[in-house]
């Protein structure tokens, strides 16, 4: 036996202690980076057990094993983190939950790398119940309606095509019970589509000028867009449960005010739908 497995064997492990206070909680660790293959980018992983009241601690070598080790994968995210959940509970025998989230940036390929943000989650209990989550975080341009239609007054024209415009950071989130998630891709398609216009890393100048023209053309509150995207969001999930959770989120960086503009809403497909009617 080597120098280092005998005091390893001689001492106590701590973390199978009983707690002074025998509350549950929950622990694991936040950041962990790791290569993500199917999209050829960067992960961050958050992972979390619940321990029960009798355990001291977590095991944390385990959880961050059981994510390396679903990691090498060549598979599409929400299976990912789906499994690390499982393999989770699978070395962490004494929990009796897992939940795990995992952040990477996606590129849409358009003229020029379009980024935007993705986050899934996945809570499994040792019963087999499972709750996934997905959240996408898109940026695109906004022009204010109100101020166009003021100027159309001022200048006394039939129409008006001149207004303020500001980057807008448009967040849409879905949670299920069960595995059925819709594509982060068609989520990030409705909240870009949802907004004034897009904006591009690479525009040039004819397309700046076009850019800039739709979005007049198509002047939008941040209220507007946060409808918007909840309108398209329940049509795309017509046939998933009445309790799936929406959460819709639109913020406008303000180019005239010195505070910016928030516009959101939280919901089951249920409330929505009873809301128009459907």
């Amino acid at each position: 036996m080597s120098q280092a497995e005998s005091f390893v064997k001689e001492a106590k492990d701590v973390h199978s202690e009983r707690p002074e206070y025998s509350f549950e909680v929950a622990a694991g660790f936040t950041g962990l980076t790791a290569p993500l293959k199917w999209e050829e980018t960067i992960a961050h992983l958050d992972v979390y057990v619940r321990l029960p009241r009798w355990r001291r601690g977590a095991d944390l070598s385990r959880l961050v094993e059981a994510a390396y080790e679903c990691m090498k994968a060549d598979k599409p995210p929400s299976e990912i983190v789906f499994r690390i959940a499982e393999e989770v509970l699978l070395r962490a025998s004494y929990a009796s939950e897992a939940e795990v989230r995992l952040k990477f940036t996606a590129l849409k390929q358009a003229r020029g790398y379009e980024p935007y943000e993705v986050m899934l989650s996945a809570s499994l209990k040792r019963g087999g119940e499972v709750e996934m989550g997905i959240r996408v975080e898109v940026e695109g341009m906004s022009a204010c309606p109100c101020t166009r239609e003021l100027l159309r007054a001022y200048f006394k024209r039939q129409r008006g095509l001149a207004t303020h415009t500001q980057r807008c950071t448009g967040c849409l989130g879905v949670r299920v019970r069960g595995r059925m998630l819709p594509s982060y891709r068609v989520l990030a398609e409705i909240v870009e589509e949802s907004m004034s216009s897009p904006t591009r890393a690479l525009l040039k100048r004819e397309d700046e000028a076009l850019l800039v023209a739709s979005s007049l053309e198509n002047a939008k509150l941040a209220e507007d867009i946060a409808r918007e995207i909840l309108s398209r969001v329940l049509a795309l999930l017509s046939e998933y449960p009445e309790d799936t959770k929406v959460q819709v989120e639109v913020e406008c960086l303000e180019s005239v005010h010195k505070q910016d503009i928030v516009a959101f809403r939280e919901a089951t497909l249920s409330e929505l739908r009873s809301e128009l009617g459907v």
